[in-house]
């Protein structure tokens, strides 16, 4: 039975994919940088960046074979990051989008590496290529940003607040600790000023004065 009728066009499905991507998974995962940039959970800053990075990338290359190149090197970066020190749920994500993407490097470097066929980089075919290279990337990045229905950002948010990992923690608790601080210290300044414009300050203050004077005599 044919399905035909109920499949839209490939221009149709390209544009989705593309459009979803730019409009709902880099805002995300934009989002999830500005979380994480400089505070310190190991691990974590070079993954959303990498893969940030790797989704503009797949949205504006051109289908030629130096951005094929350059998108290939993007993905043996990111398949390549050490996730030892990140948290155990966006280690599992990475290990599955690396895990996804490996393949895709391979065929990436396999059409970059044709030679002697000048007019198929300029073919149908492989334009066509290139675009389901395009589709299949930006799929494995949005399953990665909304990974079991929870976004890239609410992830490392959690792990930013919530102390779900152990630099996290130590993040979360100086930062409480430091509060504190600021707090007993504004209490000491108020209690201090009250003491001061206390009426009965100024005649303790004087008769220390006068017994200090006496005794200096």
């Amino acid at each position: 039975m044919s399905t035909s009728g109920t499949q839209p066009p490939s221009s149709v499905r390209n544009r989705t994919m593309m459009d979803a991507l730019d409009s709902t998974v880099l805002p995300a995962l934009s989002l999830a940088k500005a979380g994480v940039t400089g505070i310190g959970l190991p691990g974590v800053e070079p993954i959303v960046n990498s893969v940030l990075e790797l989704g503009k990338m797949a949205l504006t290359m051109k289908e030629n074979k130096e951005d094929l190149s350059r998108l290939e090197k993007r993905l043996k970066d990111l398949i390549a990051i050490d996730a030892s020190a990140a948290n155990e749920d966006l280690k599992r994500q990475l290990v599955e989008l690396s895990g996804n993407l490996t393949p895709i490097a391979v065929e990436c470097k396999s059409l970059a590496e044709k030679r002697g066929i000048k007019q198929f980089f300029k073919s149908k075919e492989y334009k066509e290529k290139i675009q389901g290279i395009k589709n299949l990337i930006a799929l494995h990045i949005r399953e990665f940003t909304f990974y079991g229905n929870i976004s890239i950002q609410k992830t490392v948010e959690d792990m930013r607040w919530n102390g779900i990992d152990e630099t996290g923690t130590i993040h979360t608790l100086a930062s409480q600790t430091h509060l504190m601080q600021i707090r007993h210290i504004a209490l000491n300044v108020s209690a201090l000023i009250e003491l001061i414009w206390r009426p009965s300050f100024g005649r303790i203050l004087a008769e220390c004065c006068r017994l200090g004077s006496s005794g200096s005599g």
